[in-house]
């Protein structure tokens, strides 16, 4: 029984392997090492720019993610600050992923390479392209994300975060602030109201449609917004998605 285990899993990594090294990257920007693809560690590429790196195919990827992983290498090799280590990306069916290892990453003349746990990950989804990572700083561990639009913003990110944490949860994490204004001795619902509209585009919020969401969730504590969508329709209340989810930060502290 155990050899015929063996068997199936030896002849799946066979079949993996042999669709992956078939993959035609003509044109693609990218050409593969000679030989066969290991589907665990993934084909190992060369980029335009001589570098090398690894593929990882759950999926076959199309062109437009092909075109999107040419996009991320050449973004990547050209950062300034950030040196960049090895590069190893994956397809699934739901996403590209790269994973960049950082050698050196320069703030000021500080070298804060060792601050970036397991490097710089970038995501391409839907058109969208954005970075997620974490960064620690004493015995804080924060986590930096957003969309790509540049090296400059995402470095800055990474640098706030690890010279000054509390302020960079504080500027970029809404539900750490929710939760600091219960402890603040002031008009907390004035600022629940400030915060709300801040979050709606600087758009206040109906003062009457929030009462009822708050009504709705004190009466059903487990009510999830989809269903708080419904019922507030079903009262002839108008609440958008967005607004409803703001209420849910800022009064439940759920994001």
């Amino acid at each position: 029984m155990r050899a015929m285990k063996r068997a199936a899993v030896l002849l799946a990594f066979a079949v993996g392997a042999f669709s992956v090294s078939a993959y035609d990257f003509t044109g693609s920007g990218f050409t593969p090492a000679p030989g066969a693809a290991d589907p665990a560690s993934g084909i190992k590429l060369t980029d335009e720019s001589g570098g090398k790196l690894s593929l990882v195919m759950e999926t076959e990827p199309d062109a437009a993610r092909i075109q999107a992983l040419r996009a991320i290498v050449a973004e990547v090799r050209s950062w300034k600050n950030m040196t960049v280590a090895s590069i190893r990306a994956s397809n699934s069916e739901s996403r590209l992923a790269v994973v960049v290892g950082i050698k050196s990453f320069l703030v000021g003349g500080k070298e804060l390479s060792g601050a970036l746990l397991g490097g710089v990950q970038v995501f391409y989804e839907e058109g969208s392209t954005e970075y997620d990572f974490k960064v620690a700083s004493g015995r804080y561990v924060m986590r930096v994300r957003g969309v790509y639009t540049g090296e400059d913003d995402m470095e800055a990110a990474a640098s706030e975060a690890y010279t000054d944490p509390d302020a960079f949860a504080l500027a970029r994490d809404p539900a750490v602030l929710a939760k600091r204004i219960g402890a603040l001795e002031v008009d907390r619902d004035r600022l629940r109201t400030v915060l709300l509209a801040a979050l709606n585009g600087a758009k206040p919020i109906n003062p009457a449609a929030v009462a009822k969401l708050r009504d709705l969730k004190a009466s059903n504590p487990g009510l999830t917004k989809a269903e708080a969508s419904k019922a507030l329709k079903a009262a002839g209340v108008s609440l958008s998605s967005a607004e409803i989810s703001a209420v849910y930060l800022v009064y439940f502290g759920d994001n």
